[in-house]
Protein backbone atom coordinates (compact mmCIF):
# COMPACT_ATOMS: atom_id res chain seq x y z
CA UNK A 1 0.00 0.00 0.00
CA UNK A 2 2.84 2.20 0.98
CA UNK A 3 4.29 1.25 -1.87
CA UNK A 4 1.74 2.17 -4.39
CA UNK A 5 1.34 5.51 -2.91
CA UNK A 6 4.62 6.30 -3.06
CA UNK A 7 5.27 4.71 -7.23
CA UNK A 8 1.84 7.06 -7.56
CA UNK A 9 4.07 10.41 -6.35
CA UNK A 10 7.00 9.28 -8.99
CA UNK A 11 4.43 9.51 -11.81
CA UNK A 12 2.74 12.34 -11.04
CA UNK A 13 6.42 14.67 -10.67
CA UNK A 14 7.54 12.91 -13.44
CA UNK A 15 4.65 14.18 -15.73
CA UNK A 16 4.26 17.44 -14.29
CA UNK A 17 8.40 17.87 -15.12
CA UNK A 18 7.84 16.19 -18.44
CA UNK A 19 4.95 18.90 -19.68
CA UNK A 20 5.84 22.74 -20.90
CA UNK A 21 7.11 25.03 -18.76
CA UNK A 22 5.19 27.47 -20.11
CA UNK A 23 2.48 26.56 -18.44
CA UNK A 24 4.24 28.51 -15.09
CA UNK A 25 5.31 31.42 -17.41
CA UNK A 26 3.16 34.19 -16.91
CA UNK A 27 3.37 37.28 -19.20
CA UNK A 28 0.96 39.69 -17.84
CA UNK A 29 1.46 42.86 -16.25
CA UNK A 30 4.19 41.15 -14.39
CA UNK A 31 8.06 41.10 -14.79
CA UNK A 32 8.95 37.60 -16.31
CA UNK A 33 10.67 34.72 -14.73
CA UNK A 34 14.35 36.32 -15.60
CA UNK A 35 13.06 39.66 -15.16
CA UNK A 36 14.21 40.93 -18.98
CA UNK A 37 10.90 41.71 -20.05
CA UNK A 38 7.54 43.18 -18.33
CA UNK A 39 4.78 42.71 -20.75
CA UNK A 40 1.48 44.96 -20.03
CA UNK A 41 -1.87 43.25 -21.22
CA UNK A 42 -5.28 44.52 -21.69
CA UNK A 43 -6.96 41.53 -19.42
CA UNK A 44 -4.84 39.28 -17.32
CA UNK A 45 -6.00 36.12 -17.58
CA UNK A 46 -5.04 33.33 -19.15
CA UNK A 47 -5.60 33.01 -22.41
CA UNK A 48 -7.57 36.10 -22.83
CA UNK A 49 -5.19 38.92 -23.96
CA UNK A 50 -5.88 40.17 -27.19
CA UNK A 51 -3.38 43.44 -27.00
CA UNK A 52 0.25 43.02 -25.35
CA UNK A 53 2.75 45.79 -25.26
CA UNK A 54 6.02 43.91 -23.56
CA UNK A 55 8.99 46.41 -22.52
CA UNK A 56 12.81 44.56 -22.84
CA UNK A 57 14.74 45.43 -20.23
CA UNK A 58 17.27 42.89 -19.88
CA UNK A 59 19.24 40.86 -22.72
CA UNK A 60 17.41 38.20 -24.31
CA UNK A 61 18.28 34.59 -26.16
CA UNK A 62 16.10 33.37 -29.50
CA UNK A 63 15.41 30.09 -27.24
CA UNK A 64 14.23 32.02 -23.72
CA UNK A 65 11.53 30.69 -22.37
CA UNK A 66 9.85 33.91 -22.08
CA UNK A 67 8.70 33.34 -25.71
CA UNK A 68 7.30 30.30 -24.61
CA UNK A 69 4.77 32.07 -22.53
CA UNK A 70 3.20 33.34 -25.22
CA UNK A 71 1.36 29.90 -25.43
CA UNK A 72 -0.51 31.03 -22.86
CA UNK A 73 -2.25 33.70 -25.23
CA UNK A 74 -3.68 32.21 -27.86
CA UNK A 75 -6.12 34.76 -28.62
CA UNK A 76 -3.55 37.25 -29.04
CA UNK A 77 -4.04 39.66 -31.81
CA UNK A 78 -1.51 42.84 -31.13
CA UNK A 79 1.99 42.41 -30.12
CA UNK A 80 4.46 45.42 -29.40
CA UNK A 81 8.10 44.83 -28.65
CA UNK A 82 10.03 47.92 -27.31
CA UNK A 83 13.69 47.97 -26.24
CA UNK A 84 14.28 50.54 -23.65
CA UNK A 85 16.09 53.40 -24.90
CA UNK A 86 19.77 52.97 -25.09
CA UNK A 87 19.28 49.02 -23.94
CA UNK A 88 18.74 47.27 -27.30
CA UNK A 89 18.61 43.85 -25.81
CA UNK A 90 16.45 42.49 -28.21
CA UNK A 91 18.90 41.35 -31.36
CA UNK A 92 17.03 39.56 -33.35
CA UNK A 93 13.23 38.83 -34.24
CA UNK A 94 11.34 36.77 -31.54
CA UNK A 95 10.71 33.70 -33.63
CA UNK A 96 9.86 31.51 -30.75
CA UNK A 97 6.78 33.73 -29.95
CA UNK A 98 5.02 34.06 -33.35
CA UNK A 99 5.01 30.00 -33.22
CA UNK A 100 2.53 30.58 -30.39
CA UNK A 101 0.29 33.66 -31.57
CA UNK A 102 -1.24 32.12 -34.42
CA UNK A 103 -3.97 34.32 -34.44
CA UNK A 104 -1.85 38.00 -34.29
CA UNK A 105 -3.38 40.40 -36.85
CA UNK A 106 -0.60 43.63 -35.56
CA UNK A 107 3.19 43.27 -34.73
CA UNK A 108 5.43 46.34 -33.63
CA UNK A 109 8.77 45.61 -32.85
CA UNK A 110 10.72 49.22 -32.38
CA UNK A 111 13.89 49.97 -30.67
CA UNK A 112 15.52 47.06 -30.72
CA UNK A 113 19.26 46.19 -32.55
CA UNK A 114 18.00 43.84 -35.42
CA UNK A 115 20.95 44.06 -37.61
CA UNK A 116 19.02 41.83 -40.44
CA UNK A 117 15.54 40.37 -41.14
CA UNK A 118 16.02 36.27 -42.33
CA UNK A 119 14.30 34.34 -44.11
CA UNK A 120 10.08 34.16 -43.81
CA UNK A 121 10.67 35.88 -40.32
CA UNK A 122 6.84 36.14 -39.99
CA UNK A 123 5.79 33.39 -42.40
CA UNK A 124 3.69 31.54 -39.84
CA UNK A 125 1.30 34.66 -39.38
CA UNK A 126 -0.58 33.92 -41.65
CA UNK A 127 -3.33 36.02 -40.32
CA UNK A 128 -0.96 39.16 -40.09
CA UNK A 129 -2.26 42.61 -41.94
CA UNK A 130 0.60 45.27 -40.12
CA UNK A 131 4.26 45.05 -39.82
CA UNK A 132 6.29 47.71 -37.89
CA UNK A 133 9.92 47.69 -37.46
CA UNK A 134 10.69 51.27 -37.05
CA UNK A 135 13.76 52.37 -35.44
CA UNK A 136 15.33 48.44 -35.16
CA UNK A 137 18.69 49.49 -37.14
CA UNK A 138 17.80 46.75 -39.80
CA UNK A 139 20.97 46.90 -42.05
CA UNK A 140 19.62 43.53 -44.61
CA UNK A 141 16.77 42.27 -45.92
CA UNK A 142 17.49 38.55 -47.21
CA UNK A 143 15.50 37.11 -49.84
CA UNK A 144 11.76 36.05 -49.05
CA UNK A 145 12.59 38.32 -45.39
CA UNK A 146 8.61 39.13 -45.22
CA UNK A 147 6.85 36.56 -47.63
CA UNK A 148 3.66 34.19 -47.95
CA UNK A 149 1.20 36.53 -45.71
CA UNK A 150 -1.57 36.60 -47.69
CA UNK A 151 -3.23 39.44 -45.32
CA UNK A 152 -0.69 41.58 -45.02
CA UNK A 153 -1.79 45.13 -46.20
CA UNK A 154 1.15 47.46 -44.25
CA UNK A 155 4.69 47.41 -44.01
CA UNK A 156 6.74 49.84 -42.45
CA UNK A 157 10.62 49.57 -42.13
CA UNK A 158 11.20 53.02 -41.15
CA UNK A 159 14.13 54.80 -39.59
CA UNK A 160 16.70 52.01 -40.25
CA UNK A 161 20.34 51.74 -41.95
CA UNK A 162 19.24 49.87 -45.02
CA UNK A 163 21.35 50.81 -47.79
CA UNK A 164 20.12 48.81 -50.85
CA UNK A 165 17.55 46.98 -51.50
CA UNK A 166 17.54 43.32 -53.12
CA UNK A 167 15.56 41.68 -55.12
CA UNK A 168 12.64 39.43 -53.64
CA UNK A 169 13.27 40.80 -50.48
CA UNK A 170 9.55 41.12 -50.03
CA UNK A 171 7.51 37.85 -51.62
CA UNK A 172 4.13 36.63 -51.99
CA UNK A 173 1.49 39.75 -50.55
CA UNK A 174 -1.24 39.75 -52.33
CA UNK A 175 -2.76 42.29 -50.65
CA UNK A 176 -0.03 45.06 -49.84
CA UNK A 177 -0.80 48.27 -50.57
CA UNK A 178 1.18 50.15 -48.00
CA UNK A 179 5.00 50.21 -48.14
CA UNK A 180 7.43 52.55 -45.90
CA UNK A 181 11.06 52.55 -46.40
CA UNK A 182 11.99 56.07 -45.30
CA UNK A 183 14.55 57.42 -43.40
CA UNK A 184 17.08 54.91 -44.07
CA UNK A 185 20.69 54.78 -45.98
CA UNK A 186 19.30 53.23 -49.42
CA UNK A 187 21.38 54.17 -52.44
CA UNK A 188 20.59 51.40 -54.71
CA UNK A 189 17.61 49.48 -55.55
CA UNK A 190 17.82 46.64 -57.68
CA UNK A 191 15.74 46.46 -61.39
CA UNK A 192 12.61 44.55 -60.58
CA UNK A 193 12.64 44.71 -56.71
CA UNK A 194 9.10 45.63 -56.54
CA UNK A 195 8.31 43.44 -59.27
CA UNK A 196 6.13 41.15 -56.99
CA UNK A 197 4.01 43.75 -55.37
CA UNK A 198 1.40 44.49 -58.18
CA UNK A 199 -1.28 45.94 -55.84
CA UNK A 200 0.81 48.25 -53.90
CA UNK A 201 -0.50 51.45 -53.92
CA UNK A 202 1.90 54.21 -51.33
CA UNK A 203 5.61 53.79 -51.78
CA UNK A 204 7.45 56.21 -49.11
CA UNK A 205 10.89 56.00 -49.98
CA UNK A 206 11.80 59.79 -48.32
CA UNK A 207 14.98 60.85 -46.96
CA UNK A 208 17.22 57.39 -48.48
CA UNK A 209 20.48 58.40 -50.64
CA UNK A 210 19.01 57.17 -53.76
CA UNK A 211 21.32 58.53 -56.69
CA UNK A 212 19.61 57.10 -59.76
CA UNK A 213 16.37 55.42 -61.17
CA UNK A 214 16.34 53.12 -64.16
CA UNK A 215 13.22 52.33 -66.25
CA UNK A 216 12.86 49.08 -64.53
CA UNK A 217 13.43 50.45 -60.67
CA UNK A 218 9.23 50.68 -60.41
CA UNK A 219 8.63 47.50 -62.74
CA UNK A 220 5.83 45.87 -61.60
CA UNK A 221 4.14 48.60 -59.58
CA UNK A 222 0.73 48.49 -62.49
CA UNK A 223 -1.27 50.18 -59.10
CA UNK A 224 0.90 52.51 -57.26
CA UNK A 225 -0.91 56.00 -56.62
CA UNK A 226 1.54 57.85 -54.16
CA UNK A 227 5.17 57.48 -55.02
CA UNK A 228 7.33 59.65 -52.39
CA UNK A 229 10.99 60.21 -53.27
CA UNK A 230 11.72 63.54 -51.23
CA UNK A 231 14.74 64.54 -50.24
CA UNK A 232 16.81 61.78 -52.17
CA UNK A 233 20.40 62.38 -54.32
CA UNK A 234 19.09 62.00 -57.38
CA UNK A 235 21.01 63.77 -59.97
CA UNK A 236 18.77 63.09 -63.61
CA UNK A 237 15.75 61.66 -64.35
CA UNK A 238 15.96 59.42 -67.29
CA UNK A 239 13.25 58.82 -70.06
CA UNK A 240 10.77 56.26 -69.45
CA UNK A 241 11.66 56.13 -65.60
CA UNK A 242 8.04 55.79 -64.24
CA UNK A 243 6.99 53.98 -66.72
CA UNK A 244 6.23 50.79 -64.31
CA UNK A 245 4.15 52.86 -62.30
CA UNK A 246 1.40 54.11 -64.47
CA UNK A 247 -1.20 54.96 -62.82
CA UNK A 248 0.61 57.37 -60.31
CA UNK A 249 -1.44 60.18 -59.28
CA UNK A 250 1.08 61.71 -56.99
CA UNK A 251 4.78 62.22 -57.30
CA UNK A 252 7.27 63.92 -54.98
CA UNK A 253 10.59 64.35 -56.00
CA UNK A 254 11.44 68.05 -54.34
CA UNK A 255 14.85 68.83 -52.50
CA UNK A 256 16.77 66.62 -54.63
CA UNK A 257 19.61 67.79 -57.01
CA UNK A 258 17.93 67.03 -59.93
CA UNK A 259 19.36 68.94 -62.72
CA UNK A 260 18.50 67.13 -66.15
CA UNK A 261 14.97 65.90 -67.06
CA UNK A 262 14.81 63.95 -70.14
CA UNK A 263 12.08 64.55 -72.93
CA UNK A 264 9.83 61.47 -72.18
CA UNK A 265 10.85 61.24 -68.15
CA UNK A 266 7.29 61.49 -67.03
CA UNK A 267 6.04 60.00 -70.16
CA UNK A 268 2.70 57.94 -69.86
CA UNK A 269 1.67 59.37 -66.84
CA UNK A 270 -1.64 59.91 -67.40
CA UNK A 271 -3.33 59.79 -63.98
CA UNK A 272 -0.54 62.03 -62.84
CA UNK A 273 -2.09 65.22 -61.12
CA UNK A 274 0.44 66.12 -58.69
CA UNK A 275 3.84 66.48 -59.31
CA UNK A 276 6.84 68.13 -56.72
CA UNK A 277 9.77 69.20 -58.41
CA UNK A 278 10.76 72.18 -56.10
CA UNK A 279 14.32 72.98 -54.47
CA UNK A 280 16.12 70.90 -56.84
CA UNK A 281 19.18 72.34 -59.46
CA UNK A 282 16.74 72.57 -63.01
CA UNK A 283 18.29 75.39 -65.32
CA UNK A 284 15.83 74.15 -68.18
CA UNK A 285 13.37 72.00 -69.31
CA UNK A 286 13.03 70.40 -72.29
CA UNK A 287 10.52 70.82 -74.76
CA UNK A 288 6.96 69.30 -74.00
CA UNK A 289 8.30 68.02 -70.56
CA UNK A 290 5.10 67.44 -69.00
CA UNK A 291 3.65 66.14 -72.45
CA UNK A 292 3.67 62.84 -71.12
CA UNK A 293 1.40 63.99 -68.21
CA UNK A 294 -1.51 66.45 -69.46
CA UNK A 295 -3.70 66.23 -66.41
CA UNK A 296 -1.18 67.43 -63.44
CA UNK A 297 -3.51 70.00 -61.54
CA UNK A 298 -0.43 71.00 -59.17
CA UNK A 299 3.07 71.90 -60.53
CA UNK A 300 5.74 72.79 -57.62
CA UNK A 301 9.15 74.37 -59.79
CA UNK A 302 10.27 76.65 -57.22
CA UNK A 303 13.60 77.08 -55.54
CA UNK A 304 15.35 76.04 -59.04
CA UNK A 305 17.57 77.95 -60.92
CA UNK A 306 15.56 77.58 -63.92
CA UNK A 307 15.99 80.19 -66.88
CA UNK A 308 12.59 80.01 -68.37
CA UNK A 309 9.58 78.44 -68.70
CA UNK A 310 8.71 78.02 -72.47
CA UNK A 311 5.38 78.73 -74.18
CA UNK A 312 5.49 74.66 -74.97
CA UNK A 313 5.70 73.40 -71.19
CA UNK A 314 2.55 74.92 -70.00
CA UNK A 315 0.74 74.74 -73.14
CA UNK A 316 1.09 70.82 -72.92
CA UNK A 317 -0.29 70.96 -69.34
CA UNK A 318 -4.16 70.48 -70.75
CA UNK A 319 -5.87 71.76 -67.23
CA UNK A 320 -3.83 74.50 -66.87
CA UNK A 321 -7.16 77.24 -67.50
CA UNK A 322 -9.07 74.51 -65.39
CA UNK A 323 -10.72 75.55 -61.38
CA UNK A 324 -8.24 74.16 -59.24
CA UNK A 325 -5.21 74.08 -61.48
CA UNK A 326 -1.76 75.56 -59.74
CA UNK A 327 1.70 76.10 -60.87
CA UNK A 328 4.38 77.67 -57.95
CA UNK A 329 7.48 78.91 -59.82
CA UNK A 330 8.95 81.16 -57.25
CA UNK A 331 12.23 81.67 -56.91
CA UNK A 332 14.33 81.11 -59.71
CA UNK A 333 16.16 82.70 -62.29
CA UNK A 334 13.92 83.41 -65.31
CA UNK A 335 15.86 86.10 -67.71
CA UNK A 336 13.15 88.39 -69.21
CA UNK A 337 13.15 87.81 -72.90
CA UNK A 338 10.25 86.42 -75.34
CA UNK A 339 10.03 83.18 -74.12
CA UNK A 340 7.68 84.08 -71.22
CA UNK A 341 5.34 86.23 -73.47
CA UNK A 342 2.94 83.13 -72.52
CA UNK A 343 2.60 84.90 -68.95
CA UNK A 344 0.41 87.54 -70.03
CA UNK A 345 -2.28 85.85 -72.20
CA UNK A 346 -2.57 82.57 -69.10
CA UNK A 347 -2.85 85.13 -66.37
CA UNK A 348 -6.35 86.35 -67.63
CA UNK A 349 -7.26 82.50 -68.82
CA UNK A 350 -6.31 80.95 -65.47
CA UNK A 351 -9.54 80.27 -62.98
CA UNK A 352 -7.93 79.51 -59.58
CA UNK A 353 -6.86 82.82 -57.80
CA UNK A 354 -3.58 80.89 -56.05
CA UNK A 355 -1.98 80.60 -59.59
CA UNK A 356 -3.52 83.79 -61.24
CA UNK A 357 -1.61 85.48 -58.32
CA UNK A 358 1.41 83.36 -58.93
CA UNK A 359 1.51 84.76 -62.46
CA UNK A 360 1.04 88.27 -61.58
CA UNK A 361 3.62 88.40 -59.63
CA UNK A 362 6.02 86.29 -61.41
CA UNK A 363 9.48 88.49 -62.02
CA UNK A 364 12.68 88.08 -64.20
CA UNK A 365 15.93 89.60 -64.53
CA UNK A 366 17.36 91.72 -67.98
CA UNK A 367 20.07 90.73 -69.20
CA UNK A 368 21.58 93.88 -69.79
CA UNK A 369 20.84 96.05 -66.34
CA UNK A 370 20.37 92.78 -64.25
CA UNK A 371 16.91 94.73 -63.40
CA UNK A 372 14.09 92.82 -61.57
CA UNK A 373 10.80 93.45 -63.00
CA UNK A 374 7.47 91.82 -63.32
CA UNK A 375 6.58 89.61 -66.34
CA UNK A 376 3.49 91.35 -66.91
CA UNK A 377 5.40 95.03 -67.02
CA UNK A 378 7.23 94.09 -69.52
CA UNK A 379 6.33 95.15 -73.11
CA UNK A 380 7.52 92.13 -75.30
CA UNK A 381 7.20 94.35 -78.78
CA UNK A 382 10.73 96.14 -77.35
CA UNK A 383 12.22 92.49 -77.69
CA UNK A 384 10.79 92.63 -81.08
CA UNK A 385 8.80 88.72 -80.40
CA UNK A 386 7.14 87.05 -83.23
CA UNK A 387 3.84 86.07 -82.86
CA UNK A 388 1.67 83.49 -84.36
CA UNK A 389 -0.95 83.23 -82.18
CA UNK A 390 -3.36 85.03 -83.94
CA UNK A 391 -2.86 83.20 -87.58
CA UNK A 392 -1.72 80.45 -88.98
CA UNK A 393 0.21 81.92 -91.28
CA UNK A 394 1.27 85.53 -89.90
CA UNK A 395 3.42 87.65 -92.04
CA UNK A 396 5.96 90.24 -90.60
CA UNK A 397 5.80 93.22 -93.32
CA UNK A 398 8.83 96.22 -93.62
CA UNK A 399 7.44 98.83 -95.93
CA UNK A 400 10.03 99.26 -98.93
CA UNK A 401 12.04 102.37 -99.50
CA UNK A 402 14.03 102.19 -102.13
CA UNK A 403 12.85 100.91 -105.48
CA UNK A 404 14.20 96.99 -106.74
CA UNK A 405 14.32 96.46 -103.03
CA UNK A 406 15.95 92.80 -102.34
CA UNK A 407 13.49 90.71 -100.45
CA UNK A 408 14.61 88.17 -98.00
CA UNK A 409 12.91 85.37 -96.49
CA UNK A 410 14.74 83.42 -94.22
CA UNK A 411 11.43 82.39 -92.14
CA UNK A 412 9.02 80.24 -93.74
CA UNK A 413 5.82 78.98 -92.46
CA UNK A 414 4.43 75.99 -94.74
CA UNK A 415 1.88 74.56 -92.29
CA UNK A 416 0.83 74.80 -88.71
CA UNK A 417 2.18 72.41 -86.59
CA UNK A 418 5.25 71.53 -84.73
CA UNK A 419 8.07 72.50 -87.63
CA UNK A 420 6.16 75.89 -89.06
CA UNK A 421 7.79 78.50 -89.30
CA UNK A 422 7.22 82.03 -90.05
CA UNK A 423 7.78 84.16 -93.29
CA UNK A 424 9.53 87.35 -92.61
CA UNK A 425 9.98 90.23 -95.32
CA UNK A 426 12.70 92.11 -95.21
CA UNK A 427 13.85 95.03 -97.23
CA UNK A 428 16.47 97.56 -96.07
CA UNK A 429 19.86 97.24 -93.75
CA UNK A 430 18.33 98.47 -90.68
CA UNK A 431 15.63 95.34 -91.55
CA UNK A 432 18.47 93.04 -92.00
CA UNK A 433 20.57 93.66 -89.03
CA UNK A 434 17.10 93.88 -86.92
CA UNK A 435 15.83 90.08 -88.14
CA UNK A 436 19.60 88.80 -87.45
CA UNK A 437 18.95 89.82 -83.74
CA UNK A 438 15.31 88.27 -83.12
CA UNK A 439 14.19 86.44 -80.48
CA UNK A 440 13.14 82.74 -81.53
CA UNK A 441 8.91 82.59 -81.58
CA UNK A 442 7.30 80.92 -78.82
CA UNK A 443 3.93 80.03 -79.89
CA UNK A 444 5.12 76.94 -81.67
CA UNK A 445 6.52 74.05 -80.18
CA UNK A 446 10.14 74.50 -81.18
CA UNK A 447 12.28 77.55 -82.06
CA UNK A 448 12.46 78.84 -85.13
CA UNK A 449 15.10 77.93 -87.37
CA UNK A 450 16.33 79.74 -90.51
CA UNK A 451 15.24 77.73 -93.97
CA UNK A 452 18.32 78.15 -95.90
CA UNK A 453 16.62 79.66 -98.81
CA UNK A 454 16.85 82.99 -100.20
CA UNK A 455 14.37 84.20 -103.11
CA UNK A 456 15.34 87.09 -105.43
CA UNK A 457 11.99 88.90 -107.01
CA UNK A 458 10.25 85.45 -105.79
CA UNK A 459 12.47 83.32 -108.10
CA UNK A 460 14.56 80.72 -106.11
CA UNK A 461 18.26 81.82 -105.97
CA UNK A 462 20.48 79.15 -103.61
CA UNK A 463 20.20 76.72 -100.35
CA UNK A 464 22.58 78.08 -97.89
CA UNK A 465 23.07 77.10 -94.44
CA UNK A 466 22.43 79.37 -91.40
CA UNK A 467 26.18 80.36 -90.99
CA UNK A 468 26.68 81.42 -94.59
CA UNK A 469 23.33 83.19 -94.74
CA UNK A 470 24.08 85.70 -91.76
CA UNK A 471 27.50 86.45 -94.17
CA UNK A 472 25.42 87.08 -96.71
CA UNK A 473 23.25 89.52 -94.68
CA UNK A 474 26.07 91.69 -93.46
CA UNK A 475 27.42 91.74 -96.65
CA UNK A 476 23.87 93.47 -98.09
CA UNK A 477 23.59 95.62 -95.16
CA UNK A 478 27.46 96.76 -96.25
CA UNK A 479 26.14 97.36 -99.75
CA UNK A 480 23.45 99.60 -98.93
CA UNK A 481 25.37 101.59 -96.57
CA UNK A 482 28.21 102.08 -99.59
CA UNK A 483 25.06 103.21 -101.69
CA UNK A 484 23.48 105.51 -99.31
CA UNK A 485 26.82 107.33 -99.41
Amino acid sequence: MMLNSVIGLVMMVLVVCSQDVTSHVALCNTLTANQSMYCSCDLDGVDEARRISCFVIGPLKRDDDVWKGFARQSRLTSLTVTSQPASSFLEFVPIEAFLRTPRLEELNIKQCSISELPTNSFVHLEHLSRIDLENDEIRNLRKHAVSHLPRLTSIVISDNIIEELRAEAFYDLPRLTFLMLDRNNISWINDNFFVHLSNLMELELWHNKIRHLTPYTFNGLKNLRRLDLYKNRLLKLDNHVFSGAPRLHELDLKENRISEIAPNAFHGLLSLTSLHLNRNRLRTLPAHAFNGAPNVMMLELSNNKLETIQRNVIEDLSRATDDHFIMYFRNNQLKCDCRLNWVKEYASLAKYLIFKKELHQMQCTQENNREVMRVLDINFDDFRCLDTSTSPLATFKVSVQRENAIEIYPYKRTEVGENSLLEVKVSTSEDLNNISNMQPHVNSHRPLELVPSIEINGNSACYVSPKFLRTIFTFIALMFQKIML
